[in-house]
């Protein structure tokens, strides 16, 4: 089989094929199951592979704000909102 490309969208699957060091046809195969799972309605196919989930709940913190302020927590800038 063979498919015409706009070079942009080459010039992506190149450059993610050489980030992931498999080949451009592995991950024109990914794409397209994740495709297939998706239109099928099956999503959650997908993420239970995905082995982030098997870190998901590992630790806990008293920390309310994390998700609006992670950039002070992990690099130390300063928050962004005044508490009252």
């Amino acid at each position: 089989m063979q498919i015409l490309l706009d070079p942009e969208a080459k010039k992506m699957l190149e450059r993610e094929a050489k980030i992931r060091e498999v080949s451009v046809g592995q991950v024109i195969r990914e794409a397209v199951e994740l495709y297939e799972r998706t239109k099928a309605g099956n999503e959650k196919d997908l993420t239970d592979k995905d082995p982030i989930w098997d870190i998901v709940g590992l630790v806990s913190s008293d920390v309310t704000d994390l998700s609006e302020e992670h950039d002070h927590y992990i690099y130390g800038t300063p928050k962004r909102k005044l508490r009252k």
